[in-house]
């Protein structure tokens, strides 16, 4: 059977007309009750499909999550909570009493799957439990590929079916150690050896596979500064680039001989000109200096984002090798602006949407104008492998 809506809002109070109209029709003739049955039946279906889709549908729960975690800041707040602890919960009466917990103020603000105050009745808790619980982890599946780089290959091979370009990269970052950071290392080592030898069995999709250029890498792997050294200084600023610097070298190298394409990413931005500045520095090597296939992100929500394309675009025209800029919005934007506000520097993000997507667009015509210099990738879909 298809998904339904057995407990949104509009649907609860068909369930409670009927609990009235069951005890309203207890001595009606036998023709009276099926009419009412039938009656109730046919106003459920016709919610249902006034709902287009439901709490079991994760495309649905995707949306909505989206949608009201854009609206409201509490919400998205809890949210984040929730789906922190909802893998360590083993029953659905622990699932539900923690929906309760988390999201039963707010009322009418909330979407109907998590407004309580409905009077769902005694099934409600292990269905709707069930169903957040399987709908989160679709959700989370939608951008973690898989726990190794075997289990990402399913999903990596799924995507360039659909011509749909990915970078994979290690969930984490900022170790702790030194141990760790190694670990790091060589975990992007064996990430870029088995995705480029899973790719040599991927047929070539040509809308994603080439550029104006040419043949282009199927793998884009990227990589963080802050997983590969764990004593990021900024205060020793040489000595932390050298460090960097010479734990990359082995996986730009490795990617150079397996044709893969290295992303730098970049985190918050502390690490914002330090991360340009290795990138620069290794790209003018003389083992790495002619490869194409590099590229760094610049996170469009910085106010500086335009003044650091337009270096990126001199120091590529100096390089004489293109590579490429992917542009994003940003994903520390509450992290910036907490922080800038409680040391009370200047904020480094745009802090309104609009501001935001009109610097986004400037910086992509900027990026596009100096095509033969820079290539552009605008991206949509971010899959990781997690720890």
């Amino acid at each position: 059977p298809r998904s339904t809506p057995l407990y949104s809002s509009a649907a609860s109070d068909v369930y409670k007309r009927q609990s009235v109209n069951s005890q309203q029709t207890q001595n009606s003739t036998p023709t009276t009750f099926e009419q009412d049955v039938q009656a109730t039946g046919s106003e459920i279906f016709r919610l249902m499909e006034g709902e287009g889709s439901s709490i079991f549908n994760k495309d649905w729960w995707y949306g909505r999550i989206m949608e009201w975690s854009m609206k409201n800041e509490k919400f998205k707040v809890q949210m984040f909570r929730f789906v922190d602890v909802l893998p360590y919960l083993e029953s659905s009466s622990e699932v539900a009493r923690h929906m309760k917990e988390y999201f039963s103020e707010g009322g009418e603000s909330l979407p109907s799957v998590f407004n309580f105050g409905l009077g769902i009745g005694s099934l409600a808790p292990s269905l709707l439990a069930g169903a957040v619980k399987k709908n989160v982890t679709q959700m989370a599946q939608m951008f973690i590929a898989g726990s190794t780089p075997k289990d990402a290959t399913p999903q990596l091979a799924k995507n360039r079916e659909r011509q749909i370009a990915f970078t994979v990269d290690l969930l984490g970052e900022a170790t702790l150690s030194e141990k760790e950071a190694l670990e790091y290392q060589r975990r992007y080592v064996e990430l870029i050896t088995q995705l480029a030898l899973e790719s040599e069995k991927w047929p070539e999709q040509v809308l994603i596979d080439r550029n104006h250029l040419g043949v282009i890498p199927k793998v884009n792997v990227s990589v963080k500064l802050s997983a590969l050294f764990s004593q990021i200084n900024l205060k020793a600023w040489n000595a932390t680039k050298e460090t960097l610097k010479e734990r990359l070298r082995p996986v730009l190298q490795l990617a150079k001989d397996r044709n893969v394409f290295i992303n730098m990413d970049m985190e918050q931005y502390s690490l914002k000109d330090l991360t340009l500045e290795v990138f620069q520095e290794l790209l003018m090597e003389p083992s790495f200096k002619a490869y194409p296939h590099y590229g760094i992100v610049i996170q469009g929500y910085l106010k500086d984002s335009l003044a650091d394309i337009e270096k990126m675009i001199s120091f590529a025209k100096a390089r004489g090798t293109p590579f490429t800029i992917r542009l994003v919005k940003g994903a520390y934007w509450e992290y910036e602006t907490v922080e800038a506000k409680q040391k009370n520097w200047p904020v480094p993000v745009y802090e309104n949407k609009q501001a935001t997507d009109a610097n986004f667009e400037v910086c992509a015509k900027k990026l596009l104008d100096n095509y033969q210099y820079i290539h552009a990738a605008l991206s949509l879909i971010h899959i990781s492998e997690p720890t």
